[in-house]
């Protein structure tokens, strides 16, 4: 939670920084029917959302090659239960930076969305698991942070 909110905190103050540059190279007789919040809220929501697109624009060109290699990454770490989701977070194309996210029982019933930040290499026309880190889960006592946050 502290992840979300600090993202969404980060976001308005700088959407609420490119709106003040955007309004001050204005000139003065066009700001007084300037709606300056609306260009803020825009922006706000824009760069809230703008990373989530470029992770699933790669995703979907590259990511689905990455599909065993996602499933290994679960498969290797303590996580009790399947592959929910994977996102690539960046690819140079011999290795990638990728999120997976897992889904596994809580003991008193809920569920737990374990994630894990990994680093795949390309061998041999393959994508093989280089090193992961479990960055956040309830099971397993683990509270990290995933930058925009995932879940």
């Amino acid at each position: 939670m502290f992840g979300v909110i600090s993202y969404v905190g980060i976001c308005m103050v700088a959407s609420g920084v490119l709106s003040a540059l955007y309004v001050i190279t204005r000139p003065i007789h066009i700001r007084d029917e300037m709606r300056s919040w609306r260009l803020w809220a825009g922006l706000s929501v824009v760069l809230m959302i703008l990373p989530y697109a470029a992770f699933e624009v790669q995703t979907h060109t590259v990511g689905k090659e990455m599909a065993y290699a996602a499933e290994e990454v679960i498969a290797h770490s303590d996580i009790q239960g399947d592959l929910k989701y994977y996102k690539v977070l960046f690819t140079t194309g011999s290795w990638a930076d990728v999120v997976v996210v897992g889904e596994e029982p809580n003991t008193w019933g809920g569920i737990d969305r374990p994630v894990v930040r990994a680093k795949l290499v390309r061998e041999e026309g393959e994508w093989v698991v280089a090193s992961s880190h479990l960055v956040y889960s309830d099971n397993q006592n683990v509270d990290g942070i995933v930058f925009p946050p995932f879940w």
